[in-house]
């Protein structure tokens, strides 16, 4: 998620691509001016882009091609640095709507 640029008080989810991410949105289905519950730091089940898998140890960011999901990788890409939102602390296969365990920590 990133901070609202149009409400006070307020977060949307993280665009594809973003490089301002300051927190994860732990629910879902919830309705525009309600509250939400947020994670900024600690460990959290984190939804992966759709085909993608995790690896414990593994680098985490925001998805460059899905909005509100993130990727991992072994190796992490310098170009994407303020992308990151922690470590992968999880094995899962890729499927549809998997969470991954991370480790959380902004940039």
């Amino acid at each position: 998620m990133i901070a609202s640029a149009s409400y006070d008080d307020a977060v949307d989810i993280a665009p594809d691509g973003s490089v301002m991410p300051i927190g994860i949105i732990y629910e879902s289905g919830i309705a525009d001016g309600s509250s939400v519950k947020v994670v900024v730091y600690g460990k959290a089940q984190v939804l992966l882009e759709d085909g993608e898998a995790s690896t414990h140890g593994n680098w985490c960011g925001v998805s460059s091609t899905t909005e509100g999901r993130m990727y991992q990788d072994a190796t992490p890409p310098a170009a994407q640095h303020f992308q990151e939102i922690g470590h992968s602390l999880q094995n899962n296969s890729s499927g549809t709507d998997v969470l991954s365990l991370v480790q959380l920590h902004f940039n």
